[in-house]
């Protein structure tokens, strides 16, 4: 507002929010994901290449634009299914954002494609569904940075 623009008689009312309204609208810019040791699944998907990459999607809020996105090293996440662990990751591939409106829900999302690359560990099943969580002992996480 302006100096002058307003008086006491033409002053618009105060602009009230819930606390979830505020926090909505700083995803739009910023939004970081992080685990606790060895129980935080961070993205789900399917293994893929021969059961040594995990193709995962990883669900953020939606961004008012494309985003950078960063993470913790490669090492830090691991592809499971069920109760086997593929061990800790040795590549990690952001291959693409999508913002989206959930089709049931009508509510607007975003996610990264992500490629976790889990070579060299046996037990992962090609085609099947996996998870990706934080590899025992670290502190994995992933940023979704869309700042001006």
């Amino acid at each position: 507002m302006e100096v002058g623009e307003y008086n006491s008689d033409t002053i618009p009312p105060f602009q009230h929010e819930t606390y979830i309204e505020n926090v909505e609208r700083c995803w739009r810019y910023y939004e970081e994901l992080s685990g606790v040791t060895g129980t935080n699944v961070i993205g789900q998907g399917f293994m893929s290449d021969g059961s040594s990459r995990a193709a995962t999607l990883i669900q953020f809020h939606s961004k008012r634009a494309t985003p950078t996105i960063t993470s913790s090293a490669a090492g830090t996440f691991t592809g499971s299914q069920g109760v086997v662990s593929g061990g800790a990751a040795t590549g990690f591939i952001v291959k693409a954002w999508s913002n989206f409106t959930a089709a049931n829900s009508g509510v607007a999302a975003g996610a990264a494609h992500v490629h976790l690359d889990t070579s060299g560990h046996s037990g992962l099943t090609d085609g099947q569904i996996c998870r990706m969580a934080q590899t025992s002992g670290t502190t994995a996480f992933m940023i979704a940075d869309a700042e001006l």
